[in-house]
């Protein structure tokens, strides 16, 4: 018996040694196959770093493709006959990696982009050839230029490159809008001279800094925004200027018809946004009357129930054929109109004039806008009617457009409707003879809140989140532990 439990003690010191040596042996041997895959991992990665930069082998596999580039920027890049040189200004150390990664798709695309960073702290003087009229270039902004064309340059400066937005005190960046910025500069750069966009006041119109998200539409499309006087102001209009008269409340003086009459006959360009409130402009008038356009006096009804929304006076006009209307018809979009009025157009020698949105054969104009109802009275008038109008002058090449409406882009409820910035934008397009024009959305760097349709749906996912996978992950651990007990 003594034997018997000598053994005992002897079989179990062999079999823990045994046990010791093989966890040992197995130890190693996981040591081992973790430093292989490490070692393997960096000589992937080096190898897809090396391709990368030889082969120009990209993946964006971001939800949004934040740092891919779009068709439109392709088909511009291909369009280059010279060399265009993009140069960022980050003190090293502090770049921005989005605009870094998005900036190289641009030279991978073309072999006419050449992205550059400049140092600010080391060359402190060299953005000072880019300043001009524009100040002092700050840090993270971007300078597209010409390459042997020092003064052809467009400056992005940098909280241009991003949309934020303002929570709790907080402002943070929700979308990247680089590449429309950036594409734009370079698309302005081939056509030529920077085009000047100006918002005039002086009769009651509304404000620049009201108006923001329109002079972001164009400060997209590289025109410089600024706000301007026909009489008191210390820049001459070019041919190539844009005015916008936006819901003017007072009418033109003579001094003022005379400077349009002579800016128009250098071939220059003009938007009236006039609504129905606004009281009678004779001087306004006599301007419109030179390409033949005029205002109605009526409030514009619509009947046909596809043609307005909510209210029969929140207008969704048809468009008419025409290029003003090209960007509108060809995303699909329709514009939302509230509280028109109507545009006349008649025939004048030498101007090539036409309605670009029209209402419905059911609309009628109701000749009292103050009337206590929207039902059609004896002394309304039948429709259709004109809503909007372009007209140009074939001998001196200018052109203008009227709006018989003010809110689809003055209000900040109806300009959100993306048919709305689509007709805005068309006109400027058709207005300023662009033969190409960039629209890039917005890249999204949020992820959009979960959308249910119905409580159904709320109650469906909370019993999924709450009682089925709680109870699923039970079951399972409990049909492991019966499993591994029963073995």
């Amino acid at each position: 018996m003594a034997g018997l439990d000598e053994t005992k003690p002897r079989a179990w010191k062999r079999a823990s040694k045994l046990a010791a040596s093989a966890m040992q042996k197995g130890g190693v041997w996981t040591i081992a196959m973790a430093a292989v895959t490490l070692a393997c991992a960096v000589l992937v990665t080096l190898l897809a770093e090396e391709a990368e930069d030889r082969f120009g082998l990209h993946w964006d596999l971001t939800r949004n493709r934040v740092y891919s580039i779009s068709e439109a920027t392709r088909n511009v890049l291909s369009l280059l006959d010279g060399e265009i040189v993009i140069y960022t200004v980050y003190p090293t150390g502090e770049e921005d990696m989005t605009i870094g990664e998005l900036l190289r798709r641009y030279e991978m695309a073309s072999p006419c982009v050449t992205v550059r960073n400049i140092d600010p702290v080391r060359s402190p003087l060299f953005t000072r050839q880019f300043e001009g009229d524009g100040g002092r270039i700050e840090n993270s902004s971007i300078i597209v230029t010409k390459a042997g064309e020092g003064n052809d340059y467009r400056v992005i400066k940098a909280q241009n490159l991003y949309e934020w937005r303002l929570d709790d005190d907080r402002l943070y960046a929700v979308g990247l809008v680089a590449e429309q910025r950036v594409t734009s500069a370079i698309l302005s750069l081939m056509g030529g001279p920077q085009p000047r966009a100006y918002f005039v006041e002086g009769h009651g119109e509304r404000r620049m800094s009201d108006l923001y998200y329109l002079s972001g539409l164009l400060e997209n499309e590289n025109y410089v925004v600024q706000s301007y006087n026909l009489i008191y102001n210390d820049v001459r209009l070019a041919e190539n200027d844009l005015l916008f008269f936006a819901a003017p409340a007072r009418d033109l003086n003579d001094e003022e018809v005379g400077l349009l009459e002579e800016f128009f006959k250098n071939g220059g360009r003009a938007a009236f946004y006039i609504d129905i409130f606004a009281p009678k402009m004779p001087n306004f008038e006599r301007a419109l009357g030179l390409f033949g356009l005029g205002l109605r006096p009526e409030l514009m009804v619509e009947s046909d129930a596809e043609r307005f929304l909510n209210d029969t006076v929140i207008l969704s006009p048809l468009a008419e054929d025409h290029p003003a209307t090209s960007m509108l018809r060809e995303s699909g979009l329709s514009p939302v109109m509230p509280r028109c009025r109507g545009v006349s157009i008649t025939e004048v020698t030498g101007v090539r004039n036409s309605a670009l949105y029209v209402t419905s054969n059911k609309s009628f104009g109701k000749t009292d806008p103050l009337s206590s109802t929207l039902e059609r009275e004896e002394h309304d008038i039948e429709g259709p009617f004109a809503l909007a109008a372009a007209a140009e002058n074939l001998e001196d090449k200018s052109r203008i457009l009227l709006f018989g409406s003010t809110d689809f882009i003055t209000s900040f409820e109806a300009v959100r409707f993306a048919g709305n910035l689509a007709a805005f934008m068309g006109g400027v397009i058709w207005l300023s003879g662009q033969g190409m024009s960039v629209a890039i959305q917005p890249k999204s760097l949020v992820d959009p809140p979960l959308q249910l349709g119905s409580s159904s749906d709320v109650f469906s996912l909370m019993a999924l989140v709450i009682c089925v996978i709680p109870l699923a992950v039970l079951v399972l651990g409990y049909a492991v532990w019966r499993r591994r007990l029963s073995d």
